[in-house]
């Protein structure tokens, strides 16, 4: 969470464990379910995913609607 004009705003990042390199990242005012899909749909757009992908997120409900 950061502050942006005095205001929350949440930050969601996809990272290449391997590389770790941040492949995506989109930020709000609110977490949603909307703004982890849209965030990860993105950063699998943008990459030759594989099948078997492993996706394993930190923490948040939010990331166990995916």
């Amino acid at each position: 969470m950061r502050l942006i004009n005095d205001q929350c705003h949440y930050l969601a990042t996809v990272m290449d464990l391997r590389s770790k390199a941040i492949i995506d990242w989109a930020i709000n005012s609110y977490m949603s379910e909307e703004l982890i899909t849209r965030n990860l749909n993105m950063a699998i757009s943008r990459r030759d995913v594989a099948p078997r992908l492993i996706i394993h997120p930190d923490r948040g409900v939010q990331y166990r609607s995916v």
